[in-house]
């Protein structure tokens, strides 16, 4: 899914990608009440029932969640939500050391300093078309991105510190938005994972869990 199953895909003001006129977004509110209605009463607020809870990664939930799988340790998982490590699976360490040995070697990893790209980028709805799309970084954390699309650029950028996104059609005072957060660990994150050489000092306590494999459709 992307956003443009909840959101219009025309939605170049904040009042049209706001509205609530697509029934799927509908939907998923209705969901998401019922989902703290549950956890309220019944987990003291907690988050114990989750999306995953009853869909377990299909946009039609299962007429019967398999507890087992939910709040069993032996059972398989989301990947994404490994608590612990598997048992059987190897360190995370050994995972990314593979990796840095396919790239080179930690010592031909640490020899890149920066680097330029030029490429295309390709959004969701209208923007679905190839976009040139400019990249620039250095290992000392600065990462700059810019995609060209039709109604102007649209700019993020990483100093080391700060991060700020600039998009077509942000109205004033304010073109240019500084990010926090979450949004601003996740441009730190890019910025240091373009450089092989500082992988292993991003991901940190790092875990392995189960393999899976996606069914075909």
């Amino acid at each position: 899914m992307n956003c443009t199953h909840c959101h219009s895909g025309n939605d170049y003001t904040v009042e049209a990608y706001a509205a609530d006129t697509i029934e799927l977004k509908q939907t998923a509110r209705k969901m998401m009440v019922i989902m703290n209605t549950i956890n309220q009463s019944f987990f003291a607020g907690r988050q114990v029932i989750t999306c995953w809870t009853c869909h377990q990664g299909e946009q039609i939930p299962h007429n019967v969640p398999n507890l087992l799988i939910q709040y069993g340790q032996t059972l398989p998982y989301e990947p994404e939500e490994a608590n612990q490590q598997a048992p059987g699976q190897p360190a995370a360490d050994e995972v990314l050391d593979k990796y840095l040995q396919a790239v080179g070697g930690a010592q031909r990893a640490n020899t890149l300093t920066s680097l330029v790209a030029k490429g295309t980028n390709r959004g969701y709805g209208p923007e679905n078309t190839p976009r040139p799309l400019e990249l620039y970084a250095k290992a000392t954390g600065q990462l700059t991105t810019i995609t060209k699309t039709d109604d102007g650029d649209s700019t993020s950028t990483y100093d080391g510190r700060n991060a700020w996104s600039a998009v077509p059609h942000k109205p004033a005072p304010d073109p240019v938005l500084p990010l926090n957060g979450d949004d601003l660990a996740g441009a730190k994150l890019d910025a240091t994972l373009l450089f092989p050489g500082k992988i292993k000092q991003a991901l940190v306590e790092w875990r392995v869990g189960f393999p899976s494999r996606s069914p075909c459709r």
